[in-house]
C-alpha cells in the first residue's frame, strides 16, 4: 500500500520523495524507519514529520544487528532495476 508523504528531497541526489511503499503488506514508514532512495539507493531515515534525511553511520551500524542483508538486497535490486531501465532507453 502506498502512503503519500510530505515532499522532501534525497540529500544525495535531490530526488523528490513524496510517497513510500513498505516491504510488508500494510507497513508504512514512521519516524525512525529506514528507507532507500529510488534514484540513487542512498540509505534514508524518516524524520518526525515523515520527510527524509541521510542515515548516519550509527544508524547504519544498527542495521548490522537487524536486517542488514535484507536491506542491502533491496538496495541492490533497486539499483539493478534502475540500470536495466536505463539500458532500455
Amino acid at each position: 500500500m502506498k502512503k503519500n508523504l510530505p515532499k522532501s528531497a534525497c540529500p544525495s541526489c535531490g530526488y523528490v520523495v513524496d510517497a513510500a511503499t513498505g516491504v510488508g503488506h500494510n507497513e508504512q514508514p514512521k519516524p525512525g524507519s529506514y528507507g532507500i532512495c529510488l534514484r540513487c539507493s542512498t540509505s534514508l531515515i524518516y524524520t518526525e514529520s515523515l520527510t527524509v534525511r541521510a542515515a548516519t553511520f550509527i544508524e547504519l551500524e544498527r542495521l548490522k544487528q537487524g536486517n542488514l542483508s535484507s536491506y542491502q538486497a533491496m538496495q541492490y535490486t533497486i539499483a539493478k532495476i534502475r540500470e536495466e531501465a536505463a539500458n532500455r532507453n
